[in-house]
């Protein structure tokens, strides 16, 4: 089946904070980037204090952007493919976001569409799967939903963004308190040759396949 390999513009952008949950994780900009790193140990996920930077709260989202100008034909089916460096076991989402990007940004932080400052993403933002993940070890093959599908043949600008965030924090706006933990790690695209890369693969439907 085809595949579309994420932009080396891909990364991740951190906010740590420690006030409370909800200042860390509603925080319109994050304070911290990272778009070069090809191996990311904390790349997605949320910690309450005692963890990582003792009194902080943290919260991590992984973002990801595909060319897929080239594709004009409905989906049958479509995967992520991520490679989990670290931390399996831990639950994450991919959820829409909701603009280009040529550099990623502290802005981006927030940049998730639907995203509700002190609510759940749970039927605020656009789910591009069905039902939560849980990591494990080695490709990662998420399987992506009709709306995700539709929206990689819409495309935006001839492109289509993610957002890959911990389910158990900050997808269900929970607070971790102390000693929370639900932080994974991810190989990037920066990584040399393809052989971890995050890419998609993808399934014409039967009116768009080549003869």
């Amino acid at each position: 089946m085809p595949i579309v390999y994420a932009g080396v513009n891909d990364g991740i952008i951190s906010n740590t904070d420690n006030v409370d949950w909800a200042t860390t994780r509603d925080a319109a900009s994050g304070d911290s980037v990272n778009t070069a790193g090809p191996i990311i140990g904390s790349a997605y996920g949320g910690q309450g204090t005692g963890i990582g930077t003792s009194g902080n709260w943290t919260v991590i989202r992984a973002f990801f952007q595909f060319d897929v100008s080239a594709i004009t034909s409905p989906l049958a089916s479509a995967t992520l493919n991520v490679y989990v460096g670290s931390g399996t076991g831990k639950t994450l989402r991919l959820v829409k976001m909701g603009r280009n990007f040529s550099t990623l940004a502290f802005g981006n932080f927030s940049e998730i569409t639907g995203l509700v400052a002190g609510a759940s993403m749970a039927g605020n933002v656009t789910d591009y799967v069905d039902s939560v993940h849980t990591s494990t070890a080695a490709y990662n093959i998420i399987t992506l939903n009709a709306q995700a599908r539709a929206d990689i043949l819409a495309g935006n600008n001839g492109n289509f963004n993610v957002a890959l965030v911990g389910n158990e924090f900050d997808y269900l706006n929970v607070d971790p308190g102390v000693g929370g933990d639900n932080v994974g790690g991810l190989v990037f695209n920066d990584f040399p040759g393809t052989t971890f890369d995050c890419y998609l693969e993808y399934e014409l439907a039967a009116s768009g396949k080549a003869p």
